[in-house]
């Protein structure tokens, strides 16, 4: 329940999970990906999205506009609390797609990873 922000930074505690029903459009989420320095940030743009691409099809991504590169795929995405060092989970950085000629970032939300990976989490 913690995601690891760097050598010498607290690490973030996770206190809750939410589903991409209970996160609006425009709410600010940050991904904390593998290849940054630090937190990157941006906002909810679309729910409910299909990805298609060489690899295969995405149903129900989220479209964010926070920075992403090669490398942060399954990165936590989460928002913050009212207290400093908590957040909530919202899903896993899944990578980037071109639209309209810009490169919006997409994530996978709880209720998909909570599914596919059956999850039952007991605090």
């Amino acid at each position: 329940y913690t995601i690891w922000r760097g050598p010498d930074v607290a690490d973030l505690i996770v206190n809750d999970f939410a589903f991409s029903a209970n996160t609006p459009l425009r709410q600010v989420v940050y991904m904390q990906g593998a290849m940054a320095d630090a937190v990157a940030r941006g906002v909810i743009l679309s729910k409910g999205v299909t990805i298609t691409d060489h690899r295969g099809t995405l149903t129900n991504q989220v479209h964010a506009d926070y920075p992403a590169t090669g490398g942060d795929s399954g990165a936590p995405v989460f928002y913050q609390t009212e207290l400093d060092d908590y957040v909530v989970y919202v899903g896993i950085h899944a990578g980037r797609v071109i639209e309209d000629g810009n490169t919006v970032s997409f994530y996978s939300p709880w209720e998909g990873v909570k599914g596919d990976l059956e999850l039952n989490l007991v605090r």
